[in-house]
């Protein structure tokens, strides 16, 4: 039975992906390009733990930039501060109070900087990371962006499905073998594997990441 049911998940995941409805997706008339599932999730954790800024790194049109923004909108705290190598945000996002975009590759050192500046000292910061997927570029992020992140608190890789996990399996090492090589340099993080069993399918297998020391 349970090799069954794994069997179904995996086979929905990638029917689901390769159907490519989530490139169709909008928040508010924005595009965002995210699994719903991960999005009902987002909502929880954020809800649960009111963080006073969510990181993510790579925007596309900011969607989800402005998604995050109503969502602490409706806790009465907090802030987004949204880093893309490109200033495509979508002026719904780009106008919203909570919002705060930085231009420039997510990790270099002038772009860390302008994040510090927003980010006051032991701050409650959830970081999710969407940017480039080539594996050097996610370790890279994600020893960057761990300073952040406060015991407790959330490291969430996405798209570590692609590269066979299940889907795209011609892609290359990518997220899921970033996490892989993070995870052997450090023993701060654990996966949490609530969130891939809970509503059964993710875009992020292995990548929610929580801090524990």
């Amino acid at each position: 039975m349970a090799e069954t049911s794994e069997l179904i998940r995996t086979e929905f995941h990638r029917l689901w992906y390769d159907s490519t409805c989530w490139t169709e997706t909008s928040w508010f008339g924005v595009p965002i390009q995210k699994n719903p599932f991960d999005l009902f999730q987002y909502q929880e954790l954020i809800v649960e733990q009111k963080p006073d800024v969510v990181i993510e790194c790579g925007a596309l049109h900011g969607g989800s930039t402005l998604y995050f923004a109503h969502l602490l909108d409706h806790l009465g705290r907090g802030k987004v501060v949204s880093v893309d190598i490109k200033d495509g945000w979508h002026e719904a996002a780009r106008r919203h109070p909570r919002v705060n975009m930085v231009v420039g590759d997510s990790k270099s050192g002038e772009t860390l900087k302008a994040v510090r500046r927003l980010v006051p000292r032991g701050s409650g910061v959830l970081v999710i990371l969407d940017s480039d997927h080539a594996a050097s570029h996610v370790l890279a992020e994600m020893r960057a962006y761990r300073e952040f992140v406060q015991v407790g608190n959330y490291l969430i890789v996405e798209d570590t499905n692609v590269n066979g996990h299940p889907v795209l399996e011609t892609f290359g090492p990518g997220p899921y073998e970033a996490v892989t090589a993070f995870l052997q340099e450090t023993k701060d993080f654990v996966v949490d594997v609530r969130p891939e069993q809970k509503l059964h399918f993710t875009f992020a297998p292995g990548g929610w990441l929580r801090r524990v020391r």
